[in-house]
């Protein structure tokens, strides 16, 4: 009996480690060392294969599986930005180059980065509502996913539905691409009986 409980006092329990999700997909991004002077080749290419984590946030995960396009992926980069520059990415560390005041406290001044991402997230928060302001911070910039927000799969569907559309109004507000102009002149002519 007294070997037993050597023989399992002498056993290691094993550790369980999980690691994060990482999910590796290759998208087409712009060179940053493409010089425009000189004529696009081999050497001197304007786009470049990049390898991202698709599992950053729910937007990059769209973009990787061809579900939404790069204007909406812009989009969803700038709200996530803007709201990263005003401390919605959690505690960071100390800059020791910042001047000190009196107390041996660091100054905490408004920039003009500051100021400018507030102002993207107001026009952000204008153009989608409160609700889809919130889908779009969570999903986007707070890394949650829609499995997150809902056990329900039709909820889930409504979810996606509806993120991609905020990207979409995003994107069109910002001038990452154009929504297609539908005409009513025509409809009007044909009201009027001309």
């Amino acid at each position: 009996m007294v070997k037993a409980r050597k023989r399992r006092a002498g056993r290691k329990r094993k550790q369980q480690i999980t690691l994060p999700k990482v999910e590796i997909a290759v998208i087409e991004v712009d060179d940053p060392y493409f010089d425009p002077k000189t004529p696009e080749s081999r050497s001197n290419p304007r786009k470049m294969k990049a390898t991202i984590n698709a599992r950053e946030s729910y937007a990059m995960w769209l973009y990787a599986r061809r579900h939404i396009d790069k204007a909406e992926l812009e989009a969803a980069s700038r709200i996530r930005r803007s709201w990263e520059r005003l401390g919605g990415a959690g505690a960071k560390a100390i800059d020791y180059t910042s001047e000190r005041v009196d107390g041996g406290q660091i100054a905490q001044t408004i920039t003009d980065d500051h100021l400018e991402a507030a102002r993207d997230l107001r026009a952000a928060a204008a153009v989608l509502g409160p609700a889809g302001y919130d889908l779009t911070i969570k999903l986007a910039c707070m890394g949650l996913w829609i499995s997150d927000l809902s056990p329900k799969e039709v909820h889930q569907k409504y979810l996606g539905m509806r993120f991609r559309e905020c990207l979409d109004s995003l994107a069109a507000y910002w001038g990452f691409k154009t929504r297609p102009v539908r005409s009513t002149i025509g409809e009007e002519k044909v009201r009027l009986g001309a």
